[in-house]
């Protein structure tokens, strides 16, 4: 099948792409209105640790300690974050029942960084209760590292940096209706195309 006549298809088709374009329109309002852009709920935990000794002074071998130390027990609370035991009494304190199908939910909706050695940034994603969650994890966290720790170093300590900065996703109406109208004629394009060419082939083989 020749460029000239996939254009003369698709000339004469023209009134099923103005079609297709209305309904992808559509559908990307549709999709906005029922979809709406979600909440997103971004926190700070630092881990640091307190001196023996009554001294604020870090240029001390003590200091030096309380820092390593510190930078080390982040990962394992970052570690914690991630684990299925924490996410577990976090769904029961949020009175949501434990499976494996609400544990899959959670750990989508929990992305964990490390910006710095002793910082952990918490974010819960796309939850109309995002601010909730994220609270309810960092809670869960330093109750369960208070606990650790009774029988190890008790000085080492999770704070959050104030309340999570709450923000709904990038997600405007005008990119739902330009992606949806893209896709309708994408699937106009390949429908008519692939029936023009079949009913080619059939006619040419009479």
């Amino acid at each position: 099948m020749e460029l000239r006549e996939i254009l003369k298809i698709l000339d004469k088709n023209i009134k099923l792409f103005l079609i297709s374009l209305v309904a992808g329109l559509a559908i990307g309002i549709i999709y906005f209105l029922v979809f709406p852009p979600k909440p997103t709920a971004i926190g700070t935990l630092v881990v640091s640790r307190k001196s023996d000794a009554q001294s604020a002074n870090y240029f001390t071998y003590d200091g030096y300690y309380n820092q390593q130390t510190a930078e080390l027990y982040a990962k394992t609370a970052a570690a914690i974050l991630e684990s299925d035991s924490l996410k577990k009494t976090a769904l029961e304190k949020l009175n949501i029942q434990v499976s494996e199908k609400t544990l899959r939910w959670l750990s989508k909706r929990i992305k964990i960084r490390k910006p710095a050695p002793q910082v952990i940034t918490l974010k819960t994603l796309e939850s109309k209760d995002s601010t909730v969650l994220w609270n309810t994890l960092s809670k869960e966290l330093i109750a369960k590292t208070q606990e650790v720790n009774k029988n190890g170093d008790g000085n080492i300590t999770i704070t959050k940096l104030g309340d999570p900065i709450v923000k709904s996703e990038f997600k405007p109406i005008w990119l739902c209706v330009l992606v949806a109208m893209f896709l309708a004629e994408m699937f106009t394009l390949i429908f008519v195309v692939t029936k023009s060419y079949l009913n080619y082939s059939i006619e040419k083989k009479r």
